[in-house]
């Protein structure tokens, strides 16, 4: 009764919604993103309204600086949202410690609250782990083989292995998230930088940026990382996805569903190849605070 309970759910639903709505804020022809036009919305008797400012936009709740600012940090914060329910899934229907498959995975999601052994796990599990037979086993386990795809077989777990140990690694680096989710003590921008040294360009970067304060070691260190708005788009998309294909590998696994056509995911270097570096860091200063 709880798999059917558990499986009823569809959870990738919500985070493509989330998805949709940071893509029309972020698209500058979208109607929700024009700066000039009120917007009410209306539930029962209650209407929230986003009121647009005549001076320079800093205190509006619809303006060019609101939306980019808005942008900018949604996309960090449901990159590694998504990130961390696709691991928390994927923990939940690998096997225990004894070899066995769990019989409700919906227990084993619920007991993951302690939160530096969820971490633990994350990091042994997805990134620490050398064996690769071991890493494509459990992408088999929790995405389905090769009898319903189109891809090879070998090609497609190497594949899944990749963006597994990718997501891991965004959760892992959760400095900017944890600015945002605790108070919002983070800002949100779109700017630009140019680092010269004799008038040579040594370093560039545009687009959305992060600044956090946060602690290396012992000392207190303020960061401002530019990142790829559109590559990280592409990259919450492929982890919805991959949630779906989770969820109905498991509905044939504990309730018996017919097969479906095993989510082949693009190539990870497709999205995350920038001329600049890394897409979640084309650009990284940081300063001491003394």
């Amino acid at each position: 009764m709880l798999n059917r309970r558990f499986y009823e759910a569809e959870p990738w639903t919500y985070f493509r919604r989330r998805l949709s709505l940071l893509a029309e804020v972020a698209d500058p022809e979208s109607e929700l993103s024009r700066p000039t036009t009120p917007k009410e919305f209306t539930v029962g008797r209650v209407t929230v309204a986003l009121t647009p400012s005549a001076d320079d936009g800093r205190s509006a709740d619809v303006s060019s600086r609101a939306n980019t600012n808005f942008s900018a940090a949604e996309g960090e914060v449901l990159l590694h949202h998504t990130s961390e329910t696709l691991l928390r899934l994927a923990l939940a229907h690998l096997p225990t410690s004894g070899g066995s498959l769990p019989a409700c995975p919906w227990f084993e999601v619920a007991r993951l609250r302690a939160f530096q052994v969820f971490k633990k796990s994350i990091k042994e599990r997805f990134v620490l782990l050398e064996d690769e037979a071991q890493r494509r086993a459990q992408a088999a386990i929790l995405f389905g083989d090769a009898t319903t795809s189109r891809a090879p077989v070998e090609d497609r777990l190497g594949e899944l292995v990749r963006y597994l140990e990718f997501y891991a690694r965004v959760f892992l680096d959760s400095d900017a998230y944890n600015a945002a989710k605790h108070g919002f003590v983070l800002q949100a921008e779109h700017s630009a930088a140019d680092v010269q040294v004799e008038g040579q360009s040594i370093m560039a970067a545009a687009g959305p940026a992060l600044t956090y304060l946060h602690k290396e070691g012992a000392e207190w260190t303020l960061t401002t990382r530019w990142y790829s708005l559109e590559a990280t788009l592409a990259l919450i998309y492929v982890a919805t996805n991959l949630i779906e294909a989770l969820w109905y590998r498991a509905r044939m696994r504990y309730l018996g569903e017919g097969a479906r056509l095993a989510y082949t995911p693009p190539p990870l270097d497709a999205l995350t190849d920038h001329a600049d570096g890394d897409v979640r860091r084309l650009m990284v200063m940081s300063q001491r605070i003394l």
